[in-house]
């Protein structure tokens, strides 16, 4: 058996390779003029490649200087507990760090079970606030 190969670049997936990865982990699958929309708005993007494919992402969005917020990290169900994750959160915070200056609030929605992973990055749990969605 072959070990798989994972690259891990600063592209944006495209939209299809996006709502693919959201609806394979359960998410809704969003209006694909959105998505270009969206990641085109995003801060920055760095993707996980496994054979020429797009196996998962990690996405900021923000103001890029008061508030940054890692918006989705996602990843194949097939690849997942395989260290890509934190392959693409260490890739994050590096970007992070060098181009945020110190006041920056860096905020994440962990889903349950996932605060861990989170604070193994230095964030803190707090309080859970509000949304509005559409």
């Amino acid at each position: 058996m072959n070990k798989k190969i994972y690259e891990i670049k600063e592209i944006t997936p495209s939209a299809h390779s996006f709502n693919k990865l959201r609806g394979l982990v359960g998410w809704a699958i969003i209006d694909k003029k959105l998505v270009k929309k969206g990641l085109q708005n995003s801060l920055y993007i760095v993707s996980a490649i496994c054979d020429n494919e797009v196996i998962g992402f990690c996405r900021l969005t923000g103001d890029g200087a008061m508030k940054i917020h890692i918006e989705e990290i996602l990843i194949h169900p097939n690849h997942q507990n395989k260290g890509i994750g934190s392959k693409l959160m260490k890739k994050t915070m590096k970007f992070i760090n060098k181009n945020f200056k110190k006041g920056c609030l860096i905020r994440v929605f962990a889903n349950a079970g996932l605060e861990n992973f989170y604070s193994k990055f230095g964030f803190k749990i707090r309080k859970e606030g509000m949304q509005y969605k559409l």
